[in-house]
């Protein structure tokens, strides 16, 4: 039986270089005008039956392995590019031995073959990969990276998260139209627009994002992002702003929880009910939340003190007298919640719209809906997680070529957490 295709022994191009390259195999700094490139991972081919990390053919791709490594440092050697132009990296290490270094041009590396390999690279340091969805498909393609104006910095993506509002975007696209998915991500400053703006290059941040987040490179305004919580990882605190701002937003701004208040979550284990059982709990609040069994060690993690399994009981018939509900469920969800909440309590909705003006005035409450994020509360969020009382529990982590599936699973519903894209290392 034919063996299948293989995978190259490292994560990326980046990875090989930094951990395998040695100092005999010395990479110079070339005469050929090379420049250093912050993505060498985009100058990999792909196409076809290559696009996935298990279909590596190093047949196809040694050439550009080898420039992008020499790029990755800022410079260039002869046995780099004679690598990548005869054998393998293999050829490399057979010259790993003093003086058997050769020359950038050599008569076996041409000088069209060459220039074919910078121009290649130039292309690739101005484009970037991503989700783009058109004509009902999603597609990896390469486009245009992002240029920051004045007020906006350009953030290279590590990680990017999944929210309902990317899915309900999606299907709510004019005919012919096409979109970058994703409003929320976790990365490093890789460009300013300002020269004066408080954030610089090379800082690791939380952002609210315009354009899309299902990217290698997305633009955030300077007023919709902050600095990444050390406690966290790029894959949970890619997890924050959204569902975090959300939490806060409704239980805070709105509600204005107090210490000894009843508070009722629904969808306590989702990604906006997560975050917003331990935002009621650092309020002092006493927490109720609505979950299925599977997810009842989870929200105990949390700090929720009494947890009601929707699949066996009905919560209306077995919960009264709560001062806030938080609906991240749907509009009946929020319909049956009314005669739960005492007079003068409030019911937040953050999934359709909230019950009947007549009904709430009926009960003699205040119902009100949360809004849109735009990314200016981050700062009290990653507070709470640098004191180690916010925490972003994953479900599932997915790599950006599986974006779909990810969407699929989040409009399915019923996760234990956020739902991560990889994008980067």
């Amino acid at each position: 039986m034919a063996a299948g295709p293989k995978a190259p022994p490292w994560k990326d191009v980046a990875d090989y270089c930094s951990a395998r390259s040695t100092a005999r195999c010395e990479l110079r700094r070339g005469n050929a005008g090379l420049r250093s490139f912050e993505n060498p991972s985009t100058l990999l081919p792909r196409s076809g039956a290559h696009d996935s990390p298990g279909d590596w053919n190093p047949r196809l791709h040694t050439r550009a392995h080898a420039l992008a490594c020499a790029v990755s440092q800022g410079i260039v050697t002869a046995c780099s590019i004679e690598a990548a132009l005869n054998k393998s990296w293999r050829s490399c290490r057979s010259h790993e031995s003093p003086g058997r270094e050769s020359q950038i041009v050599k008569n076996r590396v041409s000088l069209v073959v060459l220039w074919w390999l910078v121009a290649s690279v130039a292309s690739a340091a101005d484009s970037m990969r991503a989700v783009v969805f058109s004509g009902g498909a999603f597609q990896i393609q390469s486009v245009p990276k992002p240029q920051p104006q004045p007020g906006q910095v350009r953030i290279r993506v590590r990680a990017a998260s999944v929210n309902p509002v990317d899915w309900k975007q999606i299907a709510n696209l004019a005919p012919g139209a096409r979109l970058i998915p994703g409003r929320d991500l976790a990365g490093i400053i890789d460009a300013v627009g300002d020269p004066d703006s408080p954030w610089k290059a090379g800082q690791p941040v939380i952002a609210i994002v315009t354009g899309g987040s299902y990217a290698e490179y997305a633009i955030a305004s300077i007023n919709a992002l902050a600095a990444k919580p050390e406690r966290l990882s790029f894959d949970e605190a890619a997890g924050m702003p959204v569902v975090g701002e959300t939490a806060w937003r409704a239980l805070v701004t709105i509600a204005n929880i107090q210490a000894g208040q009843r508070v009722l979550i629904h969808g306590g284990a989702g990604g906006v009910g997560s975050s917003a059982v331990q935002i009621a709990k650092v309020r002092g609040a006493y927490v109720i939340a609505t979950a299925s069994a599977a997810h009842t060690e989870l929200l105990r993690s949390l700090g929720a003190d009494e947890i009601v399994d929707y699949h066996r009981v009905g919560f209306e018939d077995t919960l009264k007298d709560v001062d806030v509900v938080l609906n991240t469920v749907d509009t009946e969800t929020g319909a049956r919640s009314v005669r739960l909440v005492k007079p003068g309590g409030i019911l937040v909705s953050v999934a359709g719209a909230g019950p009947a003006a007549a009904q709430c005035e009926a009960a003699k409450i205040r119902c009100a809906v949360t809004g849109h994020v735009t990314g200016e509360l981050l700062g009290s969020l990653t507070d709470l997680a640098e004191a180690g009382k916010l925490r972003i529990p994953i479900d599932r982590r997915f790599p950006l070529a599986e974006a779909a599936q990810a969407l699929e699973l989040n409009r399915q519903g019923h996760t234990g957490g956020k739902i991560i894209l990889e994008v980067s290392y």
